[in-house]
């Protein structure tokens, strides 16, 4: 199990927002919370979608080329 987060910019009708998309496709969008740093920010969405899903563990968080990714583990 592995989770995505990326960043999305402001637009003219909507404010910056991070998604969470699992390998599988489940998807979730949070706004962006000014409290706290990037990582922390990137972090908050894949536990929301986590919580979504019903899944457990401890993850470790990475950065990649377009955003953070999270994985499970043991």
């Amino acid at each position: 199990m592995s989770i995505r987060t990326k960043y999305h910019g402001p637009t003219s009708n909507r404010a910056a927002r991070i998604t969470a998309t699992s390998a599988a496709g489940q998807k979730i969008t949070i706004a962006i919370r000014h409290d706290l740093d990037t990582a922390q920010r990137h972090a908050v969405a894949a536990e929301m979608l986590c919580q979504k899903l019903n899944w457990t563990g401890s993850m470790v968080q990475g950065f990649g080329d377009d955003g953070y990714v999270f994985v499970f583990v043991d």
